[in-house]
């Protein structure tokens, strides 16, 4: 049986979309770290001091936001990459879809976990709660603590993936387009939300 010859992965077509993860992921996290300080705080004092709560998820709401949109701008260069190679002759292999996939889902955990973490402490704001904080505080609390810890390896995974040299057998491939664009729909319907609620939010602070 011939064997297949085998070359280098492309490390380009890798490196700019890992990129964008990790962006995604460790601006998810400093947004998470950003709120945890204020709300362990606020925890430790039964609530006292949550005037400027709003003020506080609006900041976090910021960071998180602006790094979902650098990460949307990377990964669609990394798609522009990937669409170029399918027409292009090429001496490097392309990575496989799978990995753009599992790397991107998991980028976007701290920006879950943060959200849900928030969700808790935002039902303050609804007059039926009163104001109440200790209810909700300690799950909010876990939540965002959790997001920052999660955030760098999310990070460093993709980034440490995108440059071991890998072989493959040559030839085009659909997968990486195809998961890419998975994923940036992914990105972009985080960073949607994401804005949704910096809009509610900047309502809450100017009322």
């Amino acid at each position: 049986m011939e064997s297949v010859e085998k070359v280098r992965v492309s490390i380009l077509e890798r490196l700019v979309p890992f990129l964008g993860f990790a962006v995604a992921a460790l601006g998810s996290g400093a947004g998470a770290l950003y709120l945890y300080g204020f709300l362990s705080d606020r925890l430790a004092k039964r609530g006292e001091g949550m005037g400027s709560l709003a003020s506080e998820l609006v900041g976090s709401t910021w960071i998180t936001l602006g790094s979902l949109y650098v990460a949307v701008f990377l990964v669609i260069i990394g798609t522009v990459i990937a669409i170029v190679r399918l027409f292009t002759n090429n001496t490097k292999a392309s990575p496989l879809g799978v990995s753009f996939l599992l790397f991107g889902i998991i980028s976007l955990v701290p920006a879950a976990l943060l959200w849900y973490g928030t969700s808790y402490v935002t039902v303050i704001f609804d007059p039926a709660e009163g104001g109440n904080y200790s209810g909700y505080g300690r799950s909010a609390v876990n939540f965002t603590l959790a997001a920052s810890i999660i955030a760098p390896i999310a990070a460093l995974l993709p980034m440490t993936w995108s440059v071991i040299p890998f072989t493959s057998p040559p030839g085009k491939r659909f997968g990486p387009l195809l998961a890419l664009l998975i994923v940036t729909a992914l990105l972009i319907c985080t960073a949607v939300m994401y804005t949704w609620r910096l809009v509610w939010l900047l309502e809450h602070v100017n009322t």
